[in-house]
């Protein structure tokens, strides 16, 4: 592989080495790592060998698919996400094609593993964003039949995909398209393209697989040391739309780590979705505004009594989190709010801010500030490669486990949080130093 002329950041060099034979390691939940090496960058993006592309093509698969989905940069590497990721109009219009890809390379996956993650991953990806909008559209009067079993299909086949992209819980890897019903993911991927999709996301949050590996990874770890007793787990969308659909995955496998939780999703933000009415004149909020009316009665039930954690892909002030507390309350069950990323740096910038009283289990995680998050976002849809390799974003040389120690001492410092929270939020740090494949999260001015 020739990268001697390709100019690139610290953590890209390091991306770029990973496309070794035998280096790619698709992530664990809950497993120790025996490298803390990243395996991704801040978005969750990773590197391909273009020789296991070119292979791939000679095995059969489609060429134009691949190199839309794996565009390929200079030294002869592709990227695992292009432009159809974070532009899902133009990405479902090749999804047939997309999953015809994925589940033919289940034949042979070995050999060219990250390149096979790689297509679950975008595959996965569109599905949830078409999960998504259809949400929304099942949310509004009168959206007819159809909709909601196309939704109930997407659905079915968005956690599928997350299943596949998940490992054993000891650490094993799925084989590929062993354990996934591609009858079934055809079936909703075919629905999908006969469904008008109004207002697809463009922009994601929480979608890096290694990001959700080690969030889910954690929980389960409280679960099983009885540190976290949990019955329900509730995903606030849009943001959490990955990683609900990843815990739906894991809750429906009997020997997997959130057995027998129940998992629910609900449409409520106040950022993103601001322009929707949820809360009352009162205060309260609209619980029809949250989910179509099917998933609203099973979600009433599954609550009442029960204890649930919400967990919100990111917290700066908490308004989400406090209306998600709002939610299960008013149904009758006990809530444990938790955020995997939190704007720490707020309790600088901001005279008296306090977020104690909205999230239990905050992260210890530093939220990726939106304008950078945009800002690589936009360099990957304008295919443009060699900007991307060079942004300040992957210069980091610090590890997340040390951000993670700061954000405890701000904690310590600033919050008015209790010994169980302080123990906590010290067993999160001591899981990510075991376990973390991640790059440090670039600062607000990167």
């Amino acid at each position: 592989m020739n990268t001697a002329a390709l100019a690139t950041r610290h953590v890209w060099r390091l991306l770029i080495e990973n496309c070794r034979p035998g280096a790619f390691v698709p992530p664990a939940f809950g497993v120790p790592s025996s490298t803390s090496r990243p395996a991704c960058d801040a978005l969750g993006i990773f590197a391909v060998p273009w020789a296991d592309v070119e292979l791939a093509g000679d095995r059969g698969l489609d060429r134009p698919t691949l190199r839309l989905f794996l565009p390929r940069v200079d030294g002869g590497v592709a990227f695992s996400r292009g432009a159809p990721y974070y532009a899902p109009a133009q990405g479902l219009r090749a999804l047939d094609s997309l999953v015809d890809c994925c589940q033919k390379v289940t034949e042979f996956a070995d050999d060219v593993p990250a390149l096979a993650f790689a297509l679950l991953e975008n595959a996965h990806n569109l599905v949830a964003a078409a999960t998504f909008t259809l949400w929304q559209q099942c949310c509004l009067p009168g959206p007819g039949p159809r909709a909601a079993t196309t939704l109930d299909a997407s659905l079915a086949a968005g956690a599928a995909l997350a299943g596949a992209l998940s490992s054993r819980w000891d650490g094993t890897p799925v084989p590929r398209g062993m354990d996934l019903d591609w009858g079934a993911v055809r079936h909703a991927t075919r629905r999908l393209a006969a469904t008008p999709l109004r207002q697809l996301r463009a922009f994601r949050e929480l979608d890096s697989a290694w990001k959700v590996a080690a969030e889910l990874g954690f929980v389960a770890s409280m679960r099983a040391t009885a540190a976290l007793s949990l019955d329900a787990l509730v995903f606030p969308l849009y943001g959490a739309t990955a990683i609900g659909l990843a815990a739906r995955a894991l809750a429906e496998n009997p020997a997997g780590p959130l057995a027998g939780v129940r998992v629910h999703l609900v449409q409520l933000g106040f950022h993103d979705l601001g322009h929707i009415p949820f809360l009352s004149a009162d205060g309260s909020v609209r619980v029809e505004t949250l989910a179509p009316p099917s998933y609203l009665s099973t979600m009433s039930r599954d609550l009442a009594g029960a204890r649930v954690l919400v967990i919100d892909d990111n917290v700066g002030y908490g308004t989400t989190l406090r209306a998600c507390r709002s939610v299960v309350e008013q149904f009758g069950g006990e809530c444990v709010t938790r955020s995997v990323e939190t704007a720490w740096d707020l309790y600088d910038r901001v005279a008296g801010h306090d977020i104690t009283t909205a999230v239990d289990i905050p992260g210890l995680r530093p939220n990726l500030h939106h304008s950078v998050h945009r800002r690589l976002i936009e360099l990957i849809v304008g295919d443009d490669p060699r900007r991307y390799l060079v942004d300040p974003a992957h210069a980091t040389r610090q590890t997340l486990p040390d951000q993670m120690a700061a954000s405890l001492a701000v904690a310590g410092q600033h919050g008015r949080w209790s010994r169980p929270q302080r123990a906590t939020m010290r067993a999160e740090l001591d899981f990510s130093r075991q376990t973390h494949r991640e790059p440090a999260v670039p600062g607000r001015g990167a």
